[in-house]
């Protein structure tokens, strides 16, 4: 498996002089990211691509090659499959479609009976691909390349991790790996699971899944890896509309939502209802450590954005508990007369960096396990001064932080400086809910 991950040499099989072929993306991607391995294009036809000499075969390379890209036809796979013989290989991509998701099952098995001859371990057919920003690849189709960060990602929906690309990078956040696993015509998500699990550059595992290939070894891998890292799915394929549609997209056959509810339950894996709540969960568990327990302390500066908060936790079980008398008196001295020491704390409209500041650091030392900083945006202050408020607490506290904010344009700046820090922050509370729900959820796997 990490040869996929940390290739020193890649065969593209395919590569293409057409910017509309995707053999060109894929080592576009691979040049324009700076990968630090060797790079063999090959096809008969050409003599160059993008400044690099081609092969007309697997046998010209004149190297072993730690990793093949297959994007030819689907009915040239399995020859393309079997020139790999002429060569050491250590695994293959098939990013080629045209297979079981079409109704061509015969033509995968064919393919998935020659690897297994040729003794390749393939990820596809049917996949973007593979990218590893610690490694500065991008063996996928897709535009763009995500910041370095601690999150991985296994998908069985190519669009999904485009979409997943742009996303973190319009929200500052990076990625460690991203796999498409297209049709898991061998390598599938228990592999993927069991491998991130002892990759040291990845810190949360996110899923997207509409079937499991077999669901009792993933079961009995996800089990072992979440107690040492969180895992995040988001299951395709609820409905009976949406089981009809994951066959047609990668020929999938997907059991009763019920099932997979419980195997993900079984194993420690945290359920994401859909994409947003998804990613939202992956940035909480990769920027903070899990709850101790259930007890969550809300700051605001808007009194119904602190009521709508405490109903949106408590839906799953969170608690927004009366606060110490001690704290409550620590409070009312840093606080103006007529703001509120209960919980959710109320600085009032108009603090600013003080009064969050001192808030959040009484907080941090009573028995709340959890802290929700919420800040409405208004004209009396500048949001950007509540986030160095935020900022300058939190190296004095040792819980877990998250904050939301409701506003426009002048909001988005602090975000990001939260971000940039570590504390994740998000643009309403029902997405800051679901990051409280995640830390939760993290602490009573790990805590008990």
């Amino acid at each position: 498996m990490y040869k996929f991950f940390y290739p020193r040499t890649i065969g593209i099989i395919g590569a293409s002089r057409n910017p509309k072929k995707i053999g060109n993306r894929i080592v576009n991607n691979l040049l324009e990211n700076n990968f630090p391995g060797k790079i063999y294009p090959i096809n008969p036809n050409a003599k160059e691509i993008m400044g690099l000499k081609c092969y007309k075969s697997i046998g010209e390379v004149p190297d072993d090659l730690d990793l093949v890209i297959i994007a030819v036809p689907a009915n040239l796979v399995e020859g393309s499959l079997t020139e790999c013989l002429q060569k050491k290989i250590g695994g293959v991509i098939v990013v080629s479609a045209g297979f079981r998701e079409i109704g061509k099952k015969d033509l995968e098995e064919k393919l998935c009976f020659r690897a297994k001859a040729c003794n390749f371990r393939v990820v596809g057919p049917n996949t973007f691909g593979i990218i590893n920003t610690k490694h500065n690849m991008n063996c996928s189709f897709a535009y763009g390349m995500p910041d370095r960060g601690d999150i991985s990602f296994i998908t069985q929906s190519g669009a999904m991790a485009e979409a997943l690309i742009m996303w973190m990078k319009t929200e500052n956040i990076g990625m460690s790996k991203i796999i498409g696993t297209g049709n898991k015509m061998d390598i599938d998500d228990a592999d993927l699971v069991s491998y991130l699990g002892r990759d040291k550059d990845t810190r949360v595992i996110a899923m997207y899944v509409e079937s499991l290939k077999n669901g009792r070894r993933f079961i009995e891998i996800a089990r072992e890896v979440s107690k040492k890292k969180p895992i995040i799915a988001l299951k395709g394929g609820k409905t009976s509309g949406g089981i009809r549609a994951a066959m047609s997209h990668t020929g999938s056959m997907t059991s009763q939502y019920s099932l997979y509810e419980a195997a993900f339950k079984q194993s420690g894996v945290l359920i994401a209802k859909d994409t947003t709540e998804l990613f939202d969960m992956a940035v909480a568990l990769s920027f903070q450590k899990p709850a101790k327990g259930n007890r969550i302390g809300i700051i605001t500066n808007g009194g119904g954005a602190g009521v709508m908060f405490s109903d949106l936790i408590e839906e799953f079980g969170a608690e927004v508990p009366s606060l110490e008398t001690e704290v409550k008196e620590k409070l009312r001295r840093v606080l103006p007369e007529i703001a509120s020491s209960n919980n959710p704390v109320d600085v009032l409209g108009d603090g600013g960096f003080e009064r969050y500041k001192n808030a959040v650091e009484i907080l941090g030392e009573s028995n709340i396990d959890l802290i929700v900083v919420l800040h409405v945006e208004t004209t009396l202050v500048d949001p950007k001064e509540v986030a160095r408020g935020i900022l300058e607490s939190s190296k004095f506290i040792d819980k877990p932080l998250i904050s939301a904010w409701i506003g426009g344009e002048r909001v988005k700046e602090p975000m990001k400086m939260l971000v940039e820090r570590g504390i994740p922050s998000y643009p309403n509370p029902r997405r800051g809910a679901s990051a409280v729900k995640s830390l939760i959820y993290r602490g009573k796997i790990i805590h008990g």
